[in-house]
């Protein structure tokens, strides 16, 4: 028949809390603390792409504004001064593409960087954890 036995009991749930306090320290926290950093910095990321984007729209509402108020003027006029504005604008979005470009290249180098830390101190954590384990069973 099958009985519960006290001791037994109260070492499953005393060695239960004690690996829960352990994974807490050793892995929740740090991987929580890491998951807000990232979000954070994610967040940040897409406000400047919001920032280049507007930025991109600007530049397009002033070429925009630029031809209407070229459109005045005469034919050989006009056509140069499209033709400046043109490459004014081409200028400058490619400009904000380079500055997006260069940040989101960034912004993944640094991704990659924390994730490989991360992936290392998880790793440490898990044999420190492993090695504390076997050596409470060895005890």
């Amino acid at each position: 028949m099958l009985t519960i036995q006290p001791s037994v009991f109260i070492w499953t749930v005393i060695c239960f809390c004690l690996l829960m306090l352990i994974l807490n320290r050793l892995l929740f926290r740090p991987m929580l603390r890491f998951m807000d950093e990232r979000q954070e910095k994610v967040n940040r990321a897409a406000a400047k792409k919001e920032e280049n984007r507007s930025l991109l729209a600007e530049a397009e509402a002033a070429l925009e504004e630029r031809e209407r108020k070229n459109a005045d003027l005469t034919a050989a006029n006009e056509q140069e001064r499209i033709a400046a504005a043109q490459k004014e604008a081409d200028q400058r979005l490619e400009q904000a593409r380079r500055e997006s470009e260069r940040e989101l290249q960034t912004q993944q180098e640094h991704f990659a960087a924390e994730r490989r830390n991360f992936d290392a101190e998880l790793e440490q954590g898990l044999e420190e954890l492993a090695q504390a384990f076997v050596s409470k069973f060895v005890s």
